[in-house]
């Protein structure tokens, strides 16, 4: 016998101890009603019944949104009731004059009266209804109810831009772009000895025998490539601008080190030794080689006299070629300061390639040398000019490639167009407005300027702009273009009313976009396309197009599902019914005549009222089907949360019974197992 363990109390306790927390785990549930009251309960039944219980919630709340709509269907018709009550008592009034017992003074005077008033009313309905604070009646939320949509290509974007010749050259471009395609951009001109390509702040000079790419501004034709290739110089001068590799430029007095950090887009020129670097600048240019050799770039050096002044940093003189922005710094050079030639670039939405530059040099010069005396006569400073110099040897084509981002979206858009522009004028779609401290070139397709032939299916309109000018913005663009397209769909609306056809309903928008694009925006029921006026060229095809009438904002959205899904949402549209959209503003009962002519604009009036009623009574009883589905599916739902989550409270009365008898049983036993040991007493006496 043992006393120092009681080993049948322990088991005692023990099993005490698992009854009393099973009675009182029976009694948590038995008074919550759940069987789940913490995630260790059952953590799995725990996730799946708050995944269903947020499946619930949303489902009673998309319940709350189809009441509500259906709520704000009742009112717009309702106050529609009134307006076909008004409509058959002005039916009546029109008929009533047309008959030809009344007096046109006084009898027709008083029937016209009545008819005015009632005009007024359906007004004040139109601009008054409103559920909530939002107007249901005055075309606001007018649109298309039905499941049908526009197509993804109704609303295109189209950013373009055609590089321009010296003025009275023509220069054309032709651009495709491609949903989900990566456009590349061939830039290429025939190089000779001597002359300079400059890209973000770089200027590279040709070595002898072996023309380098260049990018030109001006004196050139530009077509368009689908896709092109970068050749060995490209490749070296992308490696240049977007690695830090050390370039060592070999000078007779001293050396000093290029070095390109890609982190900060900086090229930086530092003297390696004491004094001032260029100290004695010539005309002559300096090879800039990398360690390889293999190519031979030079750096064009200004005359004597540029270092000597002391010149820091000023604003750069910018030429825009297509989008891409080509810039040069100038910098005084010593031991002790630091050049830094920043790498700027500007995204770019065209392929374009540059050939027969004959001329290239002398504009390019040109262009520059005006920007420095610009630069010269507003800071007082003395800068001298740059020499360009076009050898006689035959040119030879070299290219390099840029490609630009990823398109959105599944449209194609193609354009080709024409323009005979001069030096300094932005125009075009996607225009861009820039201030450049100094002179600048930028030019797009004039397709945004004079006249060009805008189409609604088969019918022609005439569009033509007025007031634009080299130094207009893009604002000054839209202006133009929406009032010119403006003008035309309301001579295009007459043509067709007078001969019978139907007019067209919406309007065409022109605005600029946060990219500076033009964006069309088309809310008719036709097909637009532009063709350019003079030659019929079809200039800009966006191949828009919907189904059905789009007016307004669409229509209201009501959310009917408990997902984010277009079939979980349910459209509200309602059209203009002020008596001016009915076509019977301005109707006159007055007269024998006008009263039967009243008679069937009336009568219009009336099909168009019914055929909103009947729109939304159609939108009434299929959000009453939705709310009965609505209802089946949380009844189902609630239930399948409800076997996991509550309590079987018979099943959960009979387990605290059994524990609670196994509790007070166990405690029962535990005392026994206490006086075990005193039989050791016994044999003590």
């Amino acid at each position: 016998m043992r006393i120092q363990n009681n080993n049948a109390a322990n088991n005692a306790l023990r099993q005490y101890s698992s009854n009393n927390t099973a009675v009182s785990k029976s009694l948590e549930k038995l008074s919550s009603g759940y069987q789940i009251n913490r995630a260790g309960d059952d953590a799995a039944g725990l996730a799946i019944s708050e995944k269903m219980r947020a499946q619930i919630t949303g489902l009673e709340t998309a319940t709350d949104n189809a009441n509500d709509g259906i709520s704000l269907v009742q009112t717009a018709e309702g106050a529609l009731t009134e307006v076909h009550s008004m409509l058959n008592r002005m039916v009546e009034l029109a008929t009533q004059s047309a008959n030809g017992t009344y007096d046109n003074e006084t009898d027709r005077a008083n029937l016209q009266k009545e008819v005015e008033s009632l005009q007024s009313e359906i007004n004040r309905i139109s601009e008054s209804t409103n559920y909530n604070g939002i107007k249901l009646l005055d075309g606001s939320v007018s649109g298309s109810s039905s499941a049908g949509e526009l197509t993804g290509s109704e609303i295109v974007t189209y950013k373009g831009a055609a590089t321009a010749a010296v003025p009275g050259t023509d220069a054309s471009a032709t651009h495709t772009a491609e949903a989900k395609q990566v456009s590349t951009y061939d830039v290429s001109t025939a190089l000779t000895d001597g002359q300079t390509f400059k890209v973000g702040g770089i200027t590279i000079t040709a070595g002898d025998g072996d023309p380098e790419a260049m990018t030109n501004a001006t004196d050139a034709v530009i077509d368009s490539t689908a896709n092109g290739t970068a050749d060995e110089q490209g490749a070296k001068l992308v490696e240049y601008l977007n690695n830090a590799n050390t370039l060592n430029l070999d000078v007779a007095a001293a050396d000093y080190t290029w070095s390109y950090d890609s982190s900060t887009q900086l090229l930086t020129a530092t003297a390696r030794e004491a004094g001032s670097v260029g100290a004695a600048p010539t005309d002559a240019a300096r090879a800039l080689t990398d360690d390889t050799g293999t190519k031979a770039v030079a750096v064009t050096s200004v005359t004597t006299g540029v270092y000597e002044k002391g010149i820091d940093f000023f604003d750069k003189d910018t030429i825009n070629v297509d989008g891409t922005e080509v810039s040069v710094d100038w910098s005084k050079l010593s031991d002790a300061d630091k050049a830094t030639l920043q790498k700027k670039w500007t995204a770019v939405d065209s392929t374009v390639t540059e050939k027969d530059s004959e001329n290239a040099a002398k504009v390019l010069q040109d262009t520059i040398n005006s920007a420095i005396d610009a630069h010269n006569a507003a800071n007082g400073t003395s800068i001298s000019q740059i020499k360009v110099d076009e050898s006689g040897a035959d040119d030879e084509a070299k290219s390099f490639t840029f490609t630009s981002g990823q398109k959105d979206g599944d449209s194609k858009i193609s354009f080709t167009g024409t323009a005979n522009s001069v030096l300094g004028q932005t125009v075009g779609t996607g225009a861009v407005e820039t201030v450049d401290p100094v002179s600048s070139l930028k030019f797009s397709a004039a397709d945004a300027v004079g006249s060009f032939t805008m189409k609604l299916d088969d019918q022609t309109l005439d569009v033509t702009t007025a007031g634009l000018s080299s130094s207009s913005t893009v604002a000054d663009v839209e202006t133009a273009l929406q009032s010119a397209i403006d003008t035309a769909l309301a001579n295009y609306d007459t043509a067709n009313k007078l001969t019978g056809d139907d007019a067209v309903a919406g309007k065409i928008k022109v605005k600029v976009n946060s990219d500076g694009a033009l964006e069309f925006t088309n809310t008719t029921d036709k097909k637009l396309s532009f063709e350019d006026k003079e030659d019929g060229e079809v200039a800009k095809t966006l191949g828009i197009s919907t189904e059905g009438k789009s007016l307004g904002s669409g229509g209201l959205t009501l959310q009917v599902g408990d997902t984010s899904e277009s079939y979980q949402k349910v459209t509200v549209s309602v059209d203009d019914m002020s008596a001016k959209s009915l076509g019977i503003e301005g109707i006159s009962v007055a007269t024998q005549t006008g009263a039967s002519s009243a008679i069937d604009k009336i009568k219009a009036a009336i099909n168009t009222v019914s055929s909103t009623r009947g729109d939304l009574g159609a939108v009434q009883n299929r959000l009453e089907h939705t709310i009965s589905n609505l209802g089946v599916a949380t009844e189902n739902m609630t239930a399948a949360e409800s076997r996991i989550r509550d309590v079987d409270m018979a099943e959960e009365m009979m387990e605290f019974t059994k524990n609670n008898i196994l509790t007070q049983a166990s405690q029962a036993m535990l005392a026994q197992a206490n006086q075990l040991p005193q039989g050791v007493l016994q044999l003590l006496q």
